[in-house]
């Protein structure tokens, strides 16, 4: 998945005005991962804030885990 986002980021990056911005949606397990390939593409002083939600009806079974029950946006 990261090698697919790096692809498309880098496309991104090339198209994007200097005016412009990205909002990128993701779970909680790839935000990092891609918080550190943005960074590296669009150079960490251009990143502004990240948002997290959390959702009224979480993912996943109390009974196993923890739920699911946030979302990033950076």
């Amino acid at each position: 998945m990261l090698i697919m986002m790096a692809t498309r980021l880098i496309e991104l990056h090339c198209v994007l005005k200097p005016t412009g911005s990205l909002w990128l949606h993701c779970d909680p397990n790839s935000s990092h991962y891609l918080k550190l390939m943005l960074d590296g593409i669009f150079e960490p002083h251009n990143f502004r804030n990240e948002i997290i939600w959390r959702r009224s009806h979480p993912k996943g079974h109390a009974f196993t885990r923890f739920a699911s029950n946030h979302d990033t946006l950076h």
